[in-house]
């Protein structure tokens, strides 16, 4: 998805990916956080300009936050996720397909490493 978006860009989607970035780095409580992660990432996702893309990503999406449609990544992770979009956005108004694809494959794993806090944080709530 990155990737195609990189290839696919327009002018518009150079100026509204930044402009979506500044938000989610500007952004301090968690909840509005998830908000702007979905939008940036929607953004990504409609600058590939591909229906069946879009649609796997929904799918994908749901699947991985259990049907929440947001990652439930703690306050911890918000620093490295401000990073990894930064990296992500840069190589995608660039223009550079294969970073972009790159970056956004790195970027998933912050998905499982949250996930896997959260499921850490519940087993010890649980077993006090």
């Amino acid at each position: 998805i990155a990737g195609a978006a990189a290839e696919r860009r327009t002018a518009d989607d150079v100026s509204q990916l930044p402009a979506a970035l500044a938000d989610f780095r500007s952004v301090d409580g968690m909840i509005e956080a998830r908000a702007l992660d979905r939008r940036l990432h929607g953004l990504v996702t409609a600058t590939a300009r591909n229906p069946h893309l879009t649609s796997l990503s929904a799918h994908l999406t749901a699947a991985a936050t259990l049907g929440f449609g947001a990652e439930p990544y703690a306050p911890e992770f918000l620093g490295r996720a401000r990073a990894e979009h930064e990296e992500l956005v840069g190589h995608i108004t660039r223009g550079d397909a294969d970073a972009a694809g790159r970056s956004a494959q790195a970027h998933f794993s912050l998905t499982l490493e949250s996930m896997r806090s959260s499921l850490r944080r519940a087993g010890a709530t649980r077993a006090e």
